[in-house]
């Protein structure tokens, strides 16, 4: 599973289901919080790009854990969030 934003409610998700045995992926924009819980099993990542890149199935799960409104638009719909890597099919 992929979740976007470690903010209050992202971070304790991240680090429920990691320790429940899933593999967890994350980004961030601020790069410290990621590499704070990679030290507690969640894979980090710094990029959407590389977020995308690491699941290991064309079938993914992802979390958007964001403020309501514009900040979830701009990561599912501009071209420097998740709208390259959507499936148009």
């Amino acid at each position: 599973i992929g979740i976007i934003g470690l903010g209050k409610m992202g971070h304790g998700i991240a680090l429920q289901l990691a320790e429940k045995g899933w593999r967890v992926i994350a980004y961030n924009r601020s790069a410290e919080k990621t590499k704070e819980y990679e030290k507690q099993g969640v894979i980090g990542t710094y990029s959407i790009k590389d977020f995308m890149s690491a699941f290991q199935h064309k079938t993914r799960i992802i979390w958007i854990m964001l403020p309501a409104g514009n900040p979830v638009e701009q990561m599912i719909f501009s071209e420097e969030g998740l709208l390259p890597y959507l499936d148009k099919g």
